[in-house]
């Protein structure tokens, strides 16, 4: 009898357990939430949605709450599922519709969103995803997706070259005045305005066209720099402050040799992984990949094979090989998935 019961209790409590929640235990599965709008404006109407993974080690049956705190406003509950047997290692789709941009929770520009999920008893069980959306109810001026192009991923002192910035109006109200492109690098803030007023529709665009722009030392310092651009216009116009990317700088004594610059990288182009050949009497340090944008995507320590994670997408990259004394040396690869 006594054995019988305590298989009765040892039963109940995996049962309990099973269903019990903490926090944590559940993942936004990557890319996280999806389909929430950078720009809105007041009362935008919009579907988004996320995929929820079960890292827990039991399954689970219960009620899962989708939550969310805009800037500093109180936690609202957004929509409610009823899962039955969530295996472990599965993941269910939320999707929630018509989803609406509201005063006072919104405000004009820049506006933080988290989401995450609570249980019954609005115990949070799931990381937060963190989003912004900038409101506008007039021109608002965004760097386009594609940045600045023709601006190299490494620069050294004296190097001269062109590059474009397409600047798209993110509101439906046409624009009729002078705009202005800053680009701000360390202390240094390079600005360009447009030759007079010009016409710019709603969601229309406007190119600008930066001609013979050389690279000095200051700003640019040794190493990575951050290039900040953004559009701006006059008087009760929107800046939206969406543009970041990197430029690696040689430092004032110019380039490296060609001879410098030609790593032995096998196999190439590069699948999932891949070794180098380095130079003679050379330590390598820190391997880094840049995507053309000169973005940093990855970086590795010295090891004898370099893996690339299993997502990474295909493309032409800047390999840069830091050595433990001499320059660095830069080259161009291709990512095949």
């Amino acid at each position: 009898m006594i054995r019988t019961w305590s298989y009765i209790v040892f039963l109940a409590l995996v049962f309990l357990t099973g269903n019990q929640l903490q926090a944590q235990n559940f993942q936004f599965w990557q890319p996280g939430v999806s389909g929430f709008p950078q720009v809105a404006e007041f009362q935008d109407q919009f579907t988004f949605y996320f995929y929820l993974r079960n890292t827990t080690t039991s399954n689970y049956s219960g009620t899962l709450k989708v939550r969310s705190i805009v800037n500093n406003d109180p936690p609202v509950d957004l929509d409610s599922m009823v899962v039955q047997n969530f295996a472990v290692g599965d993941s269910i789709l939320f999707v929630l519709n018509n989803y609406t941009i509201t005063q006072p929770a919104y405000k004009l520009g820049q506006n933080g969103v988290v989401i995450w999920i609570v249980d019954d008893d609005l115990t949070p069980v799931s990381e937060e995803d963190s989003l912004d959306v900038f409101i506008v109810d007039r021109p608002a001026f965004r760097i386009g997706v594609q940045g600045m192009a023709g601006f190299p991923p490494v620069v050294s002192a004296g190097d001269e070259f062109d590059f474009t910035v397409h600047v798209e109006n993110a509101y439906d109200g046409d624009y009729e005045d002078s705009l202005w492109l800053d680009l701000k690098i360390g202390d240094l803030t390079y600005t360009w305005q447009s030759p007079g007023p010009i016409y710019l529709p709603g969601r229309g665009g406007y190119l600008f066209e930066i001609n013979d722009f050389v690279v000095e030392n200051p700003p640019f310092v040794s190493g990575d720099n951050v290039l900040r651009a953004r559009a701006r216009g006059t008087q009760n116009t929107l800046s939206i402050p969406n543009h970041e990317q990197i430029a690696t700088f040689l430092g004032p004594v110019g380039r490296p040799s060609a001879a410098q610059w030609k790593l032995g990288l096998f196999p190439h182009p590069i699948q999932d992984y891949f070794s180098l050949a380095l130079p003679p009497q050379s330590r390598l340090q820190q391997l880094r990949l840049y995507d053309v944008q000169g973005r940093l995507q990855l970086m590795w320590d010295a090891q004898h094979r370099f893996e690339l994670p299993k997502a990474f997408p295909s493309g032409t990259y800047l390999l840069q090989a830091e050595f433990q004394s001499g320059p660095p040396i830069f080259q161009r690869i291709q990512v095949i998935r």
